[in-house]
């Protein structure tokens, strides 16, 4: 997906990307449902892999969430309703802000970050 202004713009990448297009389009709700809702870290140094657990999965160490359609309440943020909702992780993503490499194929390089690393016991770190 290619995100642009806080909005999917482009869903491309194979088979599976297709049938994602395509339910996306089905759902007809091209104002909202495009919207980007919600993103988190994954920063839990208990799961190191995907489990089938959505929970777990989000937050599964060095990957990236994101979440996009309705957004409610409990993100405290500005609210909206869409035809639906759906999340997804990128595993072992490259995060590069302001110039800088945060997180290079899932391995935090920031020297802050690096260091709870360090101190919560991470192995590499």
């Amino acid at each position: 997906m290619t995100l642009k202004d806080g909005r999917v713009s482009d869903i491309r990448g194979g088979h599976d990307a297709e049938i994602f297009k395509r339910w996306m389009e089905a759902l007809d709700d091209p104002e909202n449902m495009y919207r980007l809702a919600h993103y988190s870290l994954g920063f839990n140094p208990g799961v190191k892999a995907v489990t089938g657990r959505i929970v777990e999965d989000e937050r599964v160490f060095g990957c990236v969430e994101i979440g996009i359609g309705s957004q409610g309440k409990s993100i405290m943020g500005k609210e909206w309703a869409a035809a639906g909702h759906t999340d997804g992780i990128i595993l072992n993503p490259t995060i590069i802000l302001d110039g800088k490499v945060f997180e290079e194929e899932g391995v935090y390089k920031y020297p802050d970050v690096r260091d709870v690393c360090k101190k919560l016991g991470i192995s590499g770190y």
